[in-house]
């Protein structure tokens, strides 16, 4: 809203915006805004529009209608991309950081079960260390999972519930348009409703109608490049920072097992030779 290039401008807007709610000045900023003769639809009195036409009526018609399926494919495919990271969200929370920490626990306890001095070998130590080791990483991974959805699923899903309620307002936008095309064709084949008026002093005011529709169709078609493009890169570059993290944790716990050495055909052979 903010961003807008008309609402953003607004003095009622940016009234609102900083005024606390309930305090005096709220009030007469609210009572003002009440009063106003250009509120609603006689803010169309307002404006200025270039004069050639936006097109023609069935094209306008046509436009719109488009536009209308469009943003209605376009709330279901969010609505659809939410649901599938609320549930990523939900799985990385519970089931992912459970069974990671779970997993993580058995490999403590595999580690714990070498330390035996029934089951001592050269490098034995070595090895119930890095076992251990393997087992915290992992422990540490799954609480990294429960952890995440707040830096990139969650952020990412804000985003999108706020993108569905800009989407949800656009019916509305264009209805008005809508409904400005069906009284002129009516005007048209019903002179008698123009109570005097004519059609020449009617057009301007339905072209004034098209040219912000089709200007506010615009400005969200533009808008969303550029804020999906943020959303998607803050979005991914988060889940590279989180791939980065686990990588790195998973090559420690590789790195522990460095420290022993492979050599199975000599450490075979010296048991037969004791």
């Amino acid at each position: 809203m903010a961003s807008h290039p008309v609402v953003g401008q607004s003095e009622v807007f940016v009234h609102f915006l900083q005024c606390d709610e309930g305090s005096s000045k709220w009030k007469a900023g609210k009572r003002k805004a009440e009063k106003d003769d250009y509120r609603g639809a006689q803010w169309f009195c307002t404006l200025t529009v270039p004069g050639e036409s936006v097109d023609t009526t069935n094209a306008i018609k046509e436009k719109v209608d488009k536009f209308s399926r469009a943003c209605s494919n376009l709330e279901n495919c969010v609505k659809n991309v939410s649901t599938s990271l609320e549930k990523i969200s939900a799985i990385n929370s519970s089931v992912l950081r459970k069974e990671y920490v779970h997993l993580g626990k058995k490999l403590d306890d595999f580690g714990l079960a070498l330390n035996n001095d029934s089951l001592e070998a050269p490098f034995n130590h070595e090895l119930t260390d890095a076992l251990i080791t393997t087992g915290n990483t992992y422990t540490q991974i799954g609480n990294m999972f429960g952890e995440q959805p707040k830096t990139d699923i969650n952020p990412l899903l804000d985003r999108f519930h706020l993108y569905k309620g800009i989407i949800q307002q656009m019916p509305e936008i264009v209805q008005l348009e809508k409904q400005s095309i069906q009284t002129y064709e009516e005007f048209q084949t019903k002179p008698e409703k123009l109570e005097g008026r004519s059609l020449m002093e009617i057009a301007p005011r339905r072209e004034i109608i098209s040219h912000v529709t089709f200007a506010e169709i615009n400005q969200f078609n533009r808008d969303k490049v550029d804020d999906f493009n943020e959303y998607m890169k803050s979005f991914l570059q988060q889940q590279i920072t989180f791939y980065t993290e686990i990588t790195e944790c998973l090559k420690r716990a590789h790195a522990s097992f460095d420290k022993i050495p492979i050599n199975k055909s000599s450490n075979f052979n010296s048991s037969f030779r004791r």
